[in-house]
């Protein structure tokens, strides 16, 4: 789907449009599931809440989205220092490849945004006039986790806060990868699935990328790395 505002194209959205393409199944041992080193940890995530929509519990998400990543041996950091900051380490930056993980209220409008209901997250690339950036729809995934509220009042519940962080960090480790392997069709199973139900994102326990997402995400980190 293309987006005409900005020349951005529309690679990826969860639980909005679903790839039919066949994905073929990886054996464990399939040569190159595996970045070097130097491959796997050029990703820098940098957080952007400019309507403060999670002032408490943005650490727990980003927690879920490195443990998420880490187990596809895709090494992801956080950035959590200002904007303005941020641009002073221009040396330190061309080392770096950096994804922005926005969080907004819903889907903006305008040309080109016109996105399934109750689609969570977009991931858009090849921006014109902006970075890459993963953007998390605010309002769509509290109707979509069946939450009353994802806000400071949240934090009062601990068992709250945890479940609807870790469903968070999920979500953005969904979108994180299909910037990394945009085109990719959805797995079969595993957190790449399409159409993945609530409980799977709020269940404890481990959700993990399959062979398949896994090496291809190995490629991607290789061509992204290697640009540095």
């Amino acid at each position: 789907m293309s987006i005409t505002k900005q020349s951005w194209f529309l690679v990826s959205t969860l639980l909005g449009i679903i790839s039919l393409g066949t994905v073929v199944e990886a054996d464990a041992g399939m040569v190159g599931d595996t970045a070097s080193p130097a491959e796997r940890s050029c990703l820098v995530l940098e957080w952007m809440d400019p309507h403060e929509l999670l002032p408490v519990g943005e650490r727990w998400i980003a927690k879920e989205t490195v443990r998420v990543l880490g187990a596809a041996n895709i090494d992801a950091r956080w950035d959590w220092s200002r904007e303005r900051d941020r641009e002073d380490r221009t040396s330190e930056r061309s080392r770096e490849h950096r994804l922005r993980v926005v969080f907004i209220p819903s889907e903006p409008s305008g040309p080109g945004w016109r996105l399934p209901a109750n689609t969570l997250g977009a991931t858009v690339l090849d921006g014109a006039n902006a970075p890459p950036a993963v953007y998390i729809f605010h309002k769509a995934v509290v109707a979509w986790l069946r939450l009353e509220r994802l806000d400071g009042r949240t934090g009062t519940n601990r068992y709250l806060l945890g479940r609807a962080s870790r469903a968070l960090g999920r979500i953005v480790a969904h979108e994180v990868a299909h910037a990394i392997a945009p085109g990719e069709p959805h797995a079969r199973r595993g957190l790449m699935r399409a159409g993945l139900d609530p409980e799977f994102f709020l269940a404890k326990g481990d959700v993990l990328i399959d062979a398949q997402w896994r090496h291809v995400l190995a490629q991607g980190m290789s061509r992204l790395c290697s640009k540095r």
